[in-house]
């Protein structure tokens, strides 16, 4: 819970103790290196950055998908998660399936930078990815895990962060967040009330 205010004093230290007003960022890619934007394909994206990452990510959550209920790697995986010490009686290598997993996420989650820098800006930029890994914590409790459900809990708080960049001239932004807590609370509040209510009556 420390680390936005950890942030906001390192930021507090560049720009007003050391003065630091430039953004650090490298230089421009060129523009035969970016990815397409949909609108060139799609004239009803016209004046959107939407671009080839959007479809990355949908083919990522669809192979995520498999990955995780169809094979086998995927049972392991959903086992260690559900009960490590009882993964273990059964043969499960649960350090080598905890490793992979890590792995594993690190490595799509690294994929996110794709669409800031070849769909959006053209170039890096330092500090472009604050936050970025908590709200994707939120998106998956939302969805349950299910990487299918996050394509749209995913939609679900782009159009929230959008619409908070959108009023933020009218209320702070930060209102987006408060709305994005009760958002998730409220969904597995019910979700949980509508669980006991079928498992006191042996539905489920």
């Amino acid at each position: 819970m420390l680390n936005f205010i950890i942030l906001a004093l390192v930021n507090f230290f560049l720009v007003d103790f050391f003065a630091v007003k430039a953004t650090m960022r490298t230089e421009k890619i060129a523009d035969s290196n970016m990815l397409f934007k949909l609108s060139d394909l799609f004239p009803f994206f016209q004046g959107s950055s939407l671009n080839a990452s959007f479809i990355i990510a949908l083919l990522l959550a669809v192979i995520t998908y498999i990955l995780i209920y169809k094979t086998q790697f995927g049972y392991k995986l959903r086992a260690v998660g559900f009960n490590e010490t009882a993964s273990k009686y059964i043969g499960i290598k649960t350090n080598k399936i905890i490793l992979a997993s890590f792995f594993t996420g690190a490595g799509i989650t690294s994929l996110v930078g794709i669409n800031y820098i070849f769909g959006y800006k053209g170039f890096y930029e330092f500090g472009f990815s604050n936050n970025v890994g908590f709200t994707a914590i939120a998106v998956a409790l939302l969805a349950k895990n299910n990487p299918i459900g996050i394509i749209f809990s995913a939609l679900l708080f782009a159009i929230l962060d959008y619409g908070g960049l959108s009023v933020n001239q009218l209320v702070p932004k930060e209102i987006m967040l408060v709305v994005q807590g009760i958002i998730i609370l409220s969904i597995l509040g019910v979700d949980r009330i509508v669980n006991n209510y079928f498992e006191k009556r042996g539905l489920v």
